[in-house]
């Protein structure tokens, strides 16, 4: 069974695997920073997929973008 949840700072080890996958390089402390700027100003989140096991499988960055004119 898929289990889906907005992400936790414990979660960035798990994330920073999947970044890797991506091609993309960060470390424990930016993807921290980044996390916490994104859920800060309620305007965004980033949600996970897990397994039973607890084992991160996926991640999606949700944002609300807001503009004056589209």
């Amino acid at each position: 069974m898929i289990i889906y949840r907005e992400s936790k700072s414990e979660d960035i080890p798990q994330l920073i695997g999947l970044i890797k996958q991506l091609g993309y390089t960060v470390t424990e402390n930016e993807l921290g920073t980044r996390l916490k700027e994104i859920t800060s100003h309620n305007k965004g989140t980033v949600f996970v997929a897990g397994n039973d096991g607890h084992k991160i499988i996926g991640c999606v960055h949700a944002m609300i973008d807001t503009r004056f004119a589209g």
